[in-house]
């Protein structure tokens, strides 16, 4: 008599999932995915036939569902574990990206908005998952799934408009081909989430939140602040340089560029600042950074724009990657990691959907992109005030 399906395939997903090699590049693939649907969009945005206002709206939209969604994320995890969860989110970035070119350009910013979900939800799981995979060694499979964010983001900035070079300048489909690394992802990602155990991530009591602990706000409004400055340069900095006169190939490339060396900031970062006492002196470089990096954009030279860009993205990420860490170092138990990083990423994506929005209605009032990049590096001072109480040697507890 021939075996069911099912005895078929449940064993073969159960060897797939307990291999940590196979576990770690399901990670790396899902981290790829984080920043693509985001970053595919700026490049092209001018050329998307959408009202001024809906544009500010699209360009804010990844970090408006990174906020709002990540709220949920502890629902999923109670829900349906880490895994599963992950697989849901996966699954409904995948609709987003679908939806986002199937009807353009009414389909432009619900598909965004579905896609944006998705990525939300991934954000607050995986690095609950790499604590419980991975305890021993976090460091390098961490490192690995930031590398492969910023590698995605970076991807999508310099391939968006020669793809649309290659499919007939069509929008909707170069749009459409970052659905290709999700749909790879979400095939390998699969036999974990049938197969494997839970990562230990269902809990028997809700989640505290740490709304009157002013450590956690500190955390909260550094990391919100430094994605405000991020998005909203990655919104606007290929329309900006467009405005200059470069190519769209070149802006985009310009986007790329910044996403691409923040490879080393990524990683960099987080090995440099766990071997201090505290992390002032990483926040204080990290600002100079990208202090030195938008004054060029506004006010330097054109041809300089790559020295510029690869401040900026330098600053950027490592800011980035300072901001994830501290909610890790600034945790007294792992319970705290759970509510910090709630609170953190919610609060602070949602904090974060203001740059684009601000650079946007900045334009609008003066029509001068500058003005509104400007506007950006205002921000960086009370990102630098909120850091620096962030960075010192305190921990956060669910306790008091």
């Amino acid at each position: 008599m021939r075996a069911s399906p099912d005895r078929v395939r449940i064993p073969v997903f159960r060897r797939a999932a307990s291999n940590r090699f196979w576990l770690a590049l399901g990670i790396v693939l899902l981290g790829f995915n984080l920043r693509t649907a985001s970053s595919s969009v700026p490049p092209v945005l001018t050329d998307m036939g959408l009202p001024a206002a809906v544009a500010g709206v699209q360009a804010a939209s990844p970090a408006i569902c990174f906020g709002l969604l990540a709220f949920a994320s502890p629902w999923v995890r109670r829900r349906w574990g880490v895994e599963r969860g992950l697989l849901w989110a996966l699954s409904t970035l995948v609709g987003g990206l679908i939806l986002r070119s199937l009807l353009p350009p009414i389909g432009y910013l619900p598909g965004s908005l579905i896609a944006g979900i998705g990525v939300a939800v991934m954000n607050v799981l995986l690095p609950i998952l790499v604590r419980a995979r991975f305890a021993q060694s976090p460091g390098p499979i961490t490192a690995a799934y930031l590398g492969s964010l910023t590698l995605g983001g970076g991807a999508a900035a310099a391939l968006t408009v020669p793809i649309r070079h290659l499919v007939g300048d069509s929008v909707p489909l170069a749009l459409l081909a970052w659905l290709a690394p999700a749909l790879v992802a979400l095939a390998l990602w699969l036999p974990h989430a049938v197969a494997s155990p839970d990562a230990g991530a269902r809990v028997a009591r809700p989640v505290p939140l740490m709304w009157s602990r002013p450590l956690a706000w500190q955390v909260t409004l550094f990391f919100g602040l430094q994605s405000l400055v991020y998005f909203g340069t990655l919104s606007w900095l290929p329309t900006y340089y467009r405005s200059r006169g470069l190519s769209a190939e070149e802006a985009g490339l310009l986007l790329a560029l910044m996403n691409t060396i923040g490879i080393v900031g990524n990683v960099v970062t987080p090995l440099l600042a766990t071997r201090i006492r505290d992390q002032r002196a990483a926040l204080i470089a990290v600002t100079l950074f990208m202090v030195a990096g938008l004054a060029g954009v506004v006010w330097g030279a054109v041809g300089l724009a790559p020295a510029w860009v690869v401040l900026l993205g330098l600053g950027g990420s490592g800011a980035f990657a300072l901001g994830l860490l501290l909610i890790v170092l600034r945790s007294a138990d792992p319970e705290a990691a759970v509510a910090l990083s709630t609170m953190t990423q919610g609060v602070g994506y949602l904090l974060s959907g203001c740059g684009p929005l601000l650079v946007d209605a900045v334009h609008a009032l003066t029509g001068d992109w500058a003005v509104g990049l400007v506007a950006l590096l205002l921000m960086l001072a009370p990102q630098f005030a909120f850091g620096w109480g962030a960075a010192r040697n305190r921990v956060v507890g669910t306790a008091g």
